[in-house]
């Protein structure tokens, strides 16, 4: 490293250290070559147009040893969500339906559905920490932010500065496309449930909540082609994007149309309610629907705080209860209780006044970084407010505010590199990992929420 470059703190070198030692290596790169780093900026630029602007930094090269670690961690924790209904509630449908708020009819129906939490996609945001990839947050739902690394692919591998480091390093670095591992997973799936046999036809109609332009629905079309040409298992079909689903999607029996064609796969973009008639078809399987009827009760932030609090019931194998204090930090139910922190009795809500610094409150069905609000970054009198509200409405979990280790980029295309807070956001389609993106602040920015809306940037991770 040369004389003039900056020193690197060596919490920071662990972290990149732990990713692989090709981070390491990269980040001393670009430190000791600010005119390789800068030959990065504008990465993003000339992008699809139709993308939601980001401003995207530095890669991030993760071998195999950390792949493993985040496959455990977003395949677990998924796997833990998934077996609420039978682990925490004995499958009693009045309980959960009192809980998530479905008629205990509805739900028997959603569970009657064959393998029905295997036609499911999520990100899982973990926080890395000292200790390990603790969740905050799992998105089980089929609107989920992230998958478009598959289009910063080329820009990345082909980039000068990252192909001379890579041809340096010995190493060959490539993003795993989350869009083609849920292609892969979408055909399994279809085959295995019976809903189309092997060589047939698979069709996908996307619901969304606004019409599509015309070059949208081209792009997704092609998208879907080159994935069925390039690893369809010889499956061929069409995708479709549907503004207006209630119009569009008709129904011929228990089979659903979109004009004269079948539709095999619907994919719910749009969240909405459950239509009977799609139920009705996915129970005899003629159709698989992601995330479908169970969405709202995969969605909700409490499912945290009943892992976290029922880490020891019977009903969990010593691996889940494992995978609980490996990945989910303390969270609880907020009412007026009585409950443990770290092995001692306490009491809501006195506890959650007192440990603002140590506790972010969260709604369980907010969304985008809405209902957030972090304990450090409040006055004492907003925290107590917060606390009270949510006592007074319920649906809110307080979690233990976990630290992010602190990984090095630019906060701007340009900018000085300095320690920032990382979301790893990672993708589960499934029972399969299927790679993931990173969400990043300077740390104490944002208020401690990493989010677009708060000016977060983007980053893709590499795999060696």
């Amino acid at each position: 490293m040369s004389a003039s470059a900056p020193q690197i703190p060596p919490d920071v070198q662990a972290a990149h250290r732990h990713l692989s030692p090709a981070a390491e290596h990269f980040l001393e790169h670009l430190l000791d070559h600010p005119d390789r780093a800068a030959q990065l900026v504008g990465i993003e630029q000339g992008l699809p147009g139709w993308m939601t602007p980001y401003d995207i930094t530095w890669p991030t090269l993760v071998d195999a040893r950390r792949v493993a670690e985040m496959e455990r961690a977003t395949v677990g924790v998924c796997k833990l969500i998934k077996s609420i209904p039978a682990v925490v509630f004995g499958g009693d449908l009045g309980a959960m339906g009192a809980f998530y708020g479905y008629d205990p009819l509805m739900l028997a129906a959603m569970f009657s559905v064959r393998d029905y939490a295997n036609s499911t996609v999520a990100r899982c945001d973990f926080i890395d920490t000292p200790g390990g990839l603790m969740c905050c947050e799992v998105n089980m739902a089929a609107n989920l932010g992230g998958w478009h690394q598959r289009f910063w692919r080329e820009r990345y591998l082909r980039h000068p500065v990252l192909m001379d480091f890579s041809a340096r390093e010995g190493i060959s670095p490539d993003v795993r496309d989350v869009l083609a591992t849920f292609c892969q997973h979408m055909i399994d799936d279809a085959l295995d449930s019976g809903v189309i046999e092997e060589g047939g036809e698979l069709n996908v109609a996307v619901t969304l909540n606004r019409p599509p332009t015309e070059g949208a629905r081209r792009h997704a079309a092609e998208v879907y082609a080159e994935l069925l040409r390039r690893d369809g298992r010889g499956v061929t079909g069409d995708l479709w994007l549907c503004g207006a689903p209630a119009e569009e999607l008709t129904f011929q029996g228990l089979d659903v149309y979109m004009g004269e064609r079948r539709v095999h796969v619907i994919y719910e973009y749009a969240f909405a309610p459950p239509s009977m008639q799609v139920l009705r078809s996915q129970l005899v399987g003629r159709i698989r629907v992601y995330n479908g009827a169970a969405t709202r009760m995969w969605v909700d932030k409490r499912n945290l705080a009943l892992l976290s609090e029922h880490e020891e019931l019977e009903a969990w194998t010593e691996e889940d209860r494992q995978l609980i204090r490996d990945h989910i930090p303390w969270t609880r139910l907020v009412s007026p209780r009585t409950t443990t922190w770290r092995g001692a009795e306490v009491q809501f809500p006195g506890f959650l006044v007192d440990h603002r610094d140590s506790l972010v409150l969260k709604r369980g069905m907010g969304i985008g970084g809405a209902a957030v609000h972090v304990g450090r970054y409040l006055t004492p009198e907003d925290w107590e407010a917060r606390v009270g509200e949510a006592m007074e409405k319920g649906g809110w979990i307080v979690q233990e505010r976990v630290e992010s280790r602190p990984y090095v980029y630019p906060p701007r295309p340009g900018d000085v590199p300095v320690p920032n807070t990382v979301i790893w956001g990672l993708f589960c389609t499934g029972r399969r990992y299927a790679g993931g993106c990173l969400r990043m602040l300077p740390q104490d920015a944002g208020e401690g929420i990493v989010n677009g809306a708060r000016g977060a940037y983007e980053g893709a991770i590499l795999e060696i």
